[in-house]
């Protein structure tokens, strides 16, 4: 509890004045005030603080309402450094925080925050779909989408991997127009994806596949970026069904952008749009469930050049006193702590409680000893939350407590039911005379929730509002607003006349207020934290009274309900009577009760239908049954039909009241209930590992009467509703046993050993041990299933050898290696309708030919060690040796799961015919001014002959020679053939080779240049030195001398300079091989004599 409210409890009764007061002047609240012309004499209010502290379409751009001429954008900090600081300077993130920013941005002195992320949360199995588009900054901009796999709440932290998983990552391009992942314009943002409204702009999507409900983050590859429009929506389903998910999308720290205000107190063509504003869920944490109160604060008409909008607990500081915690201050603060969401937040994510409920009775007495006769009061007091009880005598009825006003204190640490005692003296300690009208005005009031903002220019008012929880049937509530701005300068800055407020207003005022003006980047709020705050919830419920303690009456009140244990959606009837009961001291003297009235405020457990009376009149808006006078035994009736929510409370409690005295009390209230039956809801976990044992909790989800979620005590599971009794086990035959913890509340399935598939779902029956009332839900549990590659059996034309062909579908090519997954949909290639695998294995090798990935040869080893390829369009099949007319290799899909399909496919290409020839080598040498060609094969079927072709340019062939093919062999063959007149400069040579059929294919072109090797080796026969000339030394790679036997005896890597000395070897034939730089060859025979 803060400082401040701890000082407004420390009394029951406020001291006389000579002792100090609490405070000068307290305000009452709005609907006190619309009742002041009516005191003519003693006010009282009765303030009920509950102490409890509540912590935590398109949906971007649009939301906002930001057009071409109202702006706010998002604004990305920059890392730049500025004054020796890294990420310095008015723009970077020392100042701004790191929203959008990537995890590894940040410096020793302000490292990385995660806390400053813009969060999306989304269900298992909803997609995200996004798109921005930038106002300035770099022209292409990626998007890189992660969840942590360590967390599953609302703001997880994780900044590298293992637990830093990228979920998507796109680049978007930018520019005018639309294009996917940019909207073209405002409208398009606001409209949001096409593939949810079927308008606005084609957005990049990705899908929550985790099993788990989770927040994602996004982080962009760029800094100092402004978004103009953008949008990030959740939608379950799938293509063509989605259904938009709102209130998914969070940051705790925005930072945002547009111009400078240019006028004193007026809006501009860039000030932000009226609808610019934020949602804040505070968490109830004296719940155990989460259940959030919900604020809307609105900045519409604000001009801030860049700005920061966050909310917190505390004010721009935490660790200096409550009165300085929540002060304005000078320069920047990053005390964030609720979330910030552009639209309510989803309510199935993030509920709310039921309202709070404080009930009120006044019973006024004559005061014992008192000469003349004098009253008293005591005050009967119902909580449900702890609470401040503050309860005003307003004397003189102006609304304030001065004068002799009296004002009682007391503060309750737990719901209950109190008494607070009222002596009937002002504060000068004289009597208040009988016959006084008293007012109760109750409020309900929260501790504050704080607004802070950084830089923000120019404001032309704030206004919150209380979203949820709400009163059947009623609007969201205006907020009072506080604000604190005595430490920042208010001369007239810059002649701006700013600020418009008063320097300290904490008795509160309705927005829009908490004015600030300025013309450009100046004004009191220039790099200073202005603060905003207002109470969680605040509710007035008033009733009016006479201080009459000199006649006493017997009022009574009874209540039922037609149906005691309805179902949810029930139409139930509330009838109350209300009667004056004689008294014994009142024989012959009957006295008739004036003003009377009956309090029955229908909780929100109910929607009231209808309201109809016997006499008087129903006021809706007080709850209250104005009767009036009743005489003694008259009996007056008020029917209620309300139909039967889902989520209590429900005791509805009927009080009745009148001017006069009255003592017995105990026939003042009544209370009807109606029992609704638990809410047992449908569980699942899905998409498990196979085998394995699965444990859930069935009853987290569950309702007890009342909405409140189960204790694992409070209920009785029956796995098997069909056998008499509890059963806390079920054995399905050939599926598994069934176990129920009523510890825990958790279902445990254990599969039978070889069992595989589904189990069938099995249905439950949930108790309420308080009420014996149940209710049945279905528990389903799905394993994850082994993908299926399909059989491919592709005809293709028959090849040539050496011929590559690509297995990707296109252009004629062979199919894409398919198949199917349960989970992820059906396969073509790396994608998957549902979702993609992970890729495939190859486990064999082709029969024939050669298996290559994006160029590269696939080996032994990576079939043996399941090599993951993850694109099966790179794969294609090198057609080598001949001799063969199929081939086919077998391969497996691993899915988005990691799970290996056990049954291989088998990929098959068939042709008619074998292919002919497997050509060895083919090479062409000068030798003694012709080129010899030689060739070798190791195998040939069905060959008829070989065409020698030469060409200038190698692309125009001519015929030059033909030699016969031995035709059918599995032996090495080699051939030659001599072109006696090759052509000056560079030739190209190639080998037809031609099937008796007339099938043919080419080899591999070779190159002799005649111009290059005009070379001279002399003397021939030689004997003891050999010289070659014709040739620069340089231009030369290798010289060799080869003997007839084929060894080479000699090489160089030049021409010797001195020739080649022949003493060493023996006399005989050899052969001189000269290699160029460029290629060229020259192969010369001599004779050495000795």
């Amino acid at each position: 509890m803060h400082s401040e409210s701890t000082s407004r409890c420390s009394s029951t009764e406020l001291p006389r004045p000579e002792a100090p007061l609490r405070s000068s002047t307290i305000p009452l609240h709005s609907a006190m005030r619309k009742v002041n012309h009516l005191l003519t004499g003693v006010a009282m209010l009765v303030i009920a603080l509950f102490c409890q502290v509540h912590q935590a379409s398109a949906e971007g751009s649009g939301v906002w309402g930001v057009t071409d001429n109202r702006q706010v954008n998002l604004f990305v900090p920059t890392t730049a450094v500025s004054n020796s600081v890294p990420g310095g300077g008015n723009t970077g993130y020392v100042t701004r925080g790191f929203m959008m920013l990537a995890s590894n941005t940040g410096s020793a002195s302000t490292p990385y925050n995660p806390a400053h992320r813009m969060y999306v949360w989304v269900k298992a199995n909803e997609t995200v779909f996004y798109g921005f588009r930038t106002s300035s900054g770099s022209s292409s901009v990626t998007f890189n989408w992660y969840y942590d796999n360590s967390s599953t709440g609302f703001y997880p932290t994780a900044t590298s991997a293992p637990n830093r998983v990228l979920a998507d990552n796109q680049t978007i391009t930018q520019g005018n127009g639309g294009a996917t992942g940019r909207p073209s314009n405002a409208a398009a943002a606001t409209n949001g994806p096409n593939q949810v409204t079927n308008s606005g702009y084609t957005a990049y999507s990705f899908k929550n596949t985790t099993g788990a409900d989770r927040a994602y983050w996004v982080e962009i590859g760029s800094n100092n970026l402004e978004f103009n429009y953008w949008d990030v929506t959740v939608a379950s389903g799938s293509s063509g069904n989605y259904t938009r998910q709102n209130g998914r999308l969070y940051c705790k720290y925005w930072s945002v952008v547009n111009d400078l205000p240019t006028s004193l107190g007026t809006a501009n063509a860039t000030s932000s749009p009226s609808s610019f504003g934020f949602y804040i869920p505070i968490d109830n944490t004296l719940t155990p469930a989460q259940d959030f109160y919900v604020k809307y604060a609105n900045f519409g008409g604000s001009n801030s050049g860049y700005a920061i909008f966050f909310a917190n607990l505390d004010g721009p500081n935490s660790n200096l006193t409550f009165e300085q915690n929540r002060r304005s201050m000078n320069g920047s603060s990053s005390n964030a702590h609720f979330p910030l969401f552009l639209r309510n937040p989803d309510a199935s994510v993030w509920p709310s409680p039921p309202l709070p409920i404080a009930t009120f009775e006044a019973v006024f007495s004559r005061r014992p000893g008192s000469s003349p006769a004098a009253g008293q009061a005591s005050f009967k007091v119902e909580i449900d939350n702890p609470s401040i009880v503050d309860i005003l005598i307003d004397l003189n009825g102006n609304g304030f407590y001065d004068g002799k006003d009296v004002i009682i204190s007391n503060e309750y640490g737990a719901a209950g039911t109190y008494y607070i005692n009222w002596d009937g003296r002002d504060n000068t300690g004289a009597d208040v005379p009988a016959g006084t009208a008293i007012h109760f005005v109750s409020s309900l009031l929260f501790y504050p929730v704080h607004f802070p903002i950084y830089d923000m220019e120019q404001s032309l008012g704030i206004s919150i509002k209380h979203v949820r929880p709400l009163r059947s049937g009623t609007e969201p509530i205006d907020d009072k607003l506080y604000w604190d701005d005595s430490d920042i300068a208010r001369n007239n800055i810059n002649g701006t006349l700013s600020p418009r407020s008063v320097p300290v207003n904490v008795t509160g005022v309705l927005g829009p207020d908490h004015k600030w003006w300025a013309n450009g980047d100046n004004g009191f709020s220039q790099n200073n934290t202005i603060n905003t705050w207002t109470g969680a919830y605040n509710d007035e419920i008033v009733r009016e009274l006479l201080f009459n303690y000199t006649s006493d009456v017997d009022l009574a009140v009874t209540k039922s309900v037609s149906a005691a244990t309805p179902s949810v959606g029930q139409t139930v009837t509330f009838t109350i009577e209300a009667t004056n009961i004689p008294l014994p001291e009142n024989a012959g003297n009957p006295i008739t009760a004036t003003g009377v009235i009956v309090t029955d405020e229908i909780p929100d457990g109910y929607t009231v239908e209808n309201v109809s009376v016997s006499k008087g009149s129903w006021n809706a808006a007080t709850d209250t049954w104005l009767i009036g006078t009743l005489d003694e035994n008259e009996v007056v009736t008020m029917t209620v039909t309300a139909k039967v929510n889902a989520t209590g409370p429900y005791l509805n409690t009927a009080i009745v009241q009148g001017n006069e005295n009255d003592d017995n009390q105990d026939n003042n209230k009544d209370d009807a209930v109606v029992v609704t039956p638990p809410t047992a809801e449908d569980d699942q976990d899905l998409r498990n590992a196979p085998g394995t044992n699965v444990t859930l909790n069935i009853i987290s989800n569950d309702k007890l009467s009342g909405g409140s979620v189960p204790a694992a005590a409070a209920v009785k599971v029956d796995l098997d509703p069909s056998e008499s009794g509890v059963q806390n086990s079920r054995i399905v035959t050939g599926e598994g046993v069934w176990t129920y913890a009523p510890a825990t509340g958790e279902v445990t399935f254990a599969p039978e050993s070889g069992f595989t598939g589904n189990p069938t779902p099995i249905v439950y029956t949930l108790t309420e041990i308080a009420t014996s009332l149940s209710d049945q839900a279905t528990i389903t549990i799905t394993y994850l299933n082994v993908p299926d590659s399909y059989n491919v059996l592709a005809p293709i034309a028959r090849p040539v050898i050496d011929q590559v062909i690509p297995l990707n579908g296109t252009s004629g090519n062979p199919p894409l290696m398919s198949g199917i997954d349960e989970e992820d949909g059906t396969y073509f290639g790396n994608t998957g309708t549902d979702a993609h695998p992970q890729g495939v294995i190859i486990t064999s090798l082709p029969t024939n030919g050669d298996l290559y990935y994006d160029g590269s040869l696939v080996t032994l080893n990576e079939v043996t060690t399941a090599r993951l390829f993850t694109d099966p369009a790179l794969f294609s099949v090198k057609m080598t040796g001949i001799g063969y007319s199929n081939t086919s290799f077998e391969y497996a899909y691993v899915d988005a799961d990691g799970l290996t399909d056990p049954t291989p496919a088998t990929y098959k290409l068939t042709w008619e015919g074998a292919l002919p020839v497997t050509l060895v080598s083919f090479d062409a040498v000068v030798e003694e001014g012709q080129v010899l060609l030689s060739w070798k094969t190791s195998e040939e079927i069905n060959a008829s002959h070989f065409d020698v072709e030469r060409s200038t340019n190698a692309k125009n062939w001519n015929k030059i020679k033909e030699t016969a093919a031995a035709g059918d062999s599995r032996a090495l063959n080699t051939y030659t053939a001599f072109d006696e007149a090759p052509l000056s400069g560079k030739s190209y040579y190639r080998l037809k080779t031609v099937d008796r059929d007339n099938t043919f294919a080419y080899s591999r072109a070779v190159s002799i240049n005649l111009a290059g090797l005009l070379v001279s080796i002399y003397p021939n026969p030689a004997s003891s030195t050999l010289h070659i000339k014709g040739l620069e030394a340089n231009a030369v790679s290798r010289v060799s001398l080869t003997n007839t036997s084929g060894v080479t005896v000699a090489t160089f890597d030049r021409i010797p300079e001195k020739g080649i000395e022949l003493g060493r070897f023996p006399g005989g034939m050899y052969l001189v091989k000269i290699v160029a730089k460029d290629g060229s060859q020259t192969v010369r025979k001599i004779l050495i004599n000795k």
